[in-house]
């Protein structure tokens, strides 16, 4: 049945127009724009999605140009579509409404000259055309955009070196300037095993104009605080990797890179009033940051109305305060900072369920998965991505999981706790990359189960060999947001003699190392304000790396080892003088391919009692428990004046420990 013109209602016409604009805007008839202002704008563009740029102002195009990319078309269309009819005007309002736009824009302009007309403010918040004032000295634009996202700024410690160095400077400004980007800081950073040491920070003062800059100071910001936004505007753009500093970095959804409609983004103004700085913001579970960054961030740049932790509350006291906050922290990452290894040691405290028990016990399981094997990984698909190897590696997965459901439900016979899980660990390389969001996020929300989980081979890092790595899947509870998922990965430092054998054609290797940090993960078993447990993971045979462990032995309290090994011998081995020697229980997830999934505690009583379970034979699957009921207790074992004292065997050399 066919309505006339006049009889459909005008908002039904804005949603035929917006739909024709996703998939056919070139066979709407569009022929004059018409008078009725509902339906001028989206007319205004289906015109320009046509290619029909012509009698538009300046500020229409940008829109519709911004629009376009973010809404409607994949990145060469909307390129292509705009580039043609850009004049300075153009650009100027394109730089007010999509830095990141802008600069898509210059990456693929051939001519180095047709950008040059940019006013000096928007060349400035695009860090365009920095460079270094000599070689000594870099702008804190250069050192983090040309070695992003691997750049050494980027972990937690020389974040706030950096936070120190810039206040420092800040301080000693007679008048510091209204807006700073990453241009007009100076520094020398120096090295030391991934950390950065920042040296001889300086504060340039730029000719540009301030208004409408996005590292503009917001009007209603008292003089004595800009330093907390022109610092946490500076901090965001060293994790985010780019100019526009408000912008989340995630993944590219594959709507982005086809011609599809998706919800536009909010303009950067609008963003500046929501800044989320948790780690996901800004695009790797890898980033070594804390939630001490996310809190300090939020303080640095709350807005009125803003709910501010308490343990940031010294942001609004004084820059003395801050700089004091600052240092506290610094003294305690560096405190923590392993001494053979010189590894960034990160503690990471899960949020606790708000209504739990005064205390809870932890238990745990691990499944010694038999897929994939050692001769299912080729050279050729290390990453385990041909359609027959990821088929037979998701049903595997699957039904490991649902059978450690049964196991509960059996588990429960014998020792209770209402089928309760509070770890699962899973072998190195056991589960895929694309089955973490489909298989184990909605295994740890069901169950409220953290996820100790192998990944197979991954490129993380764009011209980079491919990592192994293990992810840790941490649920946790607020009164505020509910049930939350965050991940954070495990790298592997060294790589075994197998996995160095991996070569390509050239003979480039197809693996290599990469452990950012280490991971310790707090376990909130008590609400009395107890200390957690600190659980921590070492993959395979970085598990061998005795200055590692040396530096775990006095942080953790428990080590899980995801493994692919088939020296089972050795590896027994190694856990039964590891769990002594940290004096801590140790846990190996081996693969069922090669078995002998192990853990170890040092109990005084007899051997089968310091073995808490030791999987035989292969290959095959099997599902092994462990719990600690008494995490108290457990947390004692140092002191050697306790009650416990028995329960345990006394403590090795050099061990901190309480004697009587």
């Amino acid at each position: 049945m066919a309505l006339p013109g006049q009889a459909i209602p005008w908002y039904l016409r804005q949603q035929a127009l917006l739909f024709l604009a996703a998939f056919d805007p070139a066979g709407v008839p569009v022929i004059r724009m018409g008078t009725k202002p509902e339906l001028r704008h989206y007319l205004k563009l289906i015109r320009f999605l046509r290619g029909e740029r012509e009698h538009l102002w300046s500020s229409d195009f940008a829109t519709l140009a911004v629009l376009a990319r973010r809404a409607f078309v994949d990145r060469e269309r909307a390129v292509n579509l705009t580039r043609p009819g850009l004049n300075r005007s153009r650009k100027r309002q394109l730089a007010q409404r999509d830095l990141s736009f802008l600069l898509e824009l210059i990456g693929t302009e051939t001519d180095a000259h047709s950008f040059c007309d940019l006013p000096a403010r928007i060349r400035d918040d695009l860090c365009w055309g920095v460079k270094s004032s000599n070689g000594k000295q870099d702008t804190l634009a250069t050192a983090i955009l040309k070695l992003h996202p691997s750049g050494v700024l980027r972990n937690e410690l020389s974040l706030l070196r950096f936070a120190k160095a810039f206040l420092e400077t800040w301080e000693q400004q007679e008048c510091a300037p209204a807006v700073i980007t990453p241009g007009q800081v100076r520094l020398r950073i120096v090295e030391d095993q991934n950390v950065a040491d920042v040296k001889n920070l300086q504060i340039l003062v730029s000719r540009a104009g301030t208004s409408g800059s996005l590292y503009e100071v917001p009007a209603w910001c008292p003089d004595g605080e800009r330093w907390r936004f022109q610092l946490g505007f500076l901090l965001r753009f060293i994790l985010s990797g780019q100019p526009d500093f408000t912008r989340p970095v995630r993944k590219e959804n594959w709507k982005v890179s086809e011609s599809s409609y998706r919800p536009a983004e909010p303009h950067w103004y609008q963003r500046m009033y929501g800044l989320y700085s948790g780690q996901p913001a800004f695009g790797h579970d890898w980033l070594p940051i804390t939630e001490w960054v996310e809190g300090f961030l939020l303080d640095l740049l709350h807005w009125p109305g803003c709910h501010v932790p308490d343990l940031f509350s010294e942001v609004e006291q004084s820059i003395q305060e801050t700089k004091i906050q600052i240092d506290q922290r610094i003294a305690d990452l560096e405190q923590k900072r392993g001494s053979a290894t010189r590894e960034l040691i990160l503690p990471l405290r899960a949020r606790r369920p708000p209504a739990m028990h005064t205390k809870r016990p932890l238990r745990a399981c691990v499944v010694q998965t038999a897929i994939p094997a050692d001769d299912d990984f080729k050279p050729t698909d290390l990453a385990l991505n041909e359609p027959a190897i990821r088929r037979r590696h998701r049903n595997h997965l699957s039904a490991a999981l649902a059978s450690v459901e049964r196991m509960l439900a059996l588990r429960d016979t014998h020792k209770g706790k209402g089928g309760r899980l509070d770890w699962l660990i899973l072998p190195e390389l056991a589960v895929h990359p694309n089955d973490v969001d489909t298989h184990l996020v909605p295994f740890a929300r069901a169950h409220r189960t953290m996820i100790l989980a192998g990944l197979t081979y991954e490129k993380i890092l764009a011209e980079q060999p491919l990592i192994n790595s293990a992810l840790w899947i941490i649920p946790e509870w607020s009164n505020t947001y509910g049930l939350q998922i965050k991940t954070r990965r495990q790298g592997k430092a060294h790589l075994a003699s197998k996995e160095r054998k991996f070569k390509d054609d050239g003979g480039v290797h197809l693996l290599r190392g990469f452990r950012p940090c280490q991971w310790l993960i707090g376990y909130p078993w008590s609400d009395e304000g107890r200390q957690p447990i600190w659980l921590t993971a070492a993959v395979c045979y970085d598990a061998t790396d005795l200055g590692l462990v040396t530096d775990l032995r006095d942080e953790s309290d428990v080590l899980a080892i995801p493994a692919l090994n088939q020296d089972v011998k050795t590896f027994d081995n190694m856990a039964e003088a590891l769990h002594y020697h940290m004096f801590q229980l140790v846990v190996v997830a081996n693969n069922g391919q090669y078995g002998g999934s192990n853990a170890y505690w040092p109990r005084s009583k007899a051997p089968h009692v310091r073995q808490v379970f030791h999987t035989h034979g292969q290959p095959q699957t099997a599902i092994s428990f462990f719990e600690i009921d008494d995490i108290g207790w457990y947390l004692e074992r140092h002191d050697m004046s306790g009650a416990n004292v028995s329960d345990w065997k006394y403590p090795p050399a050099g061990l901190n420990m309480e004697l009587p």
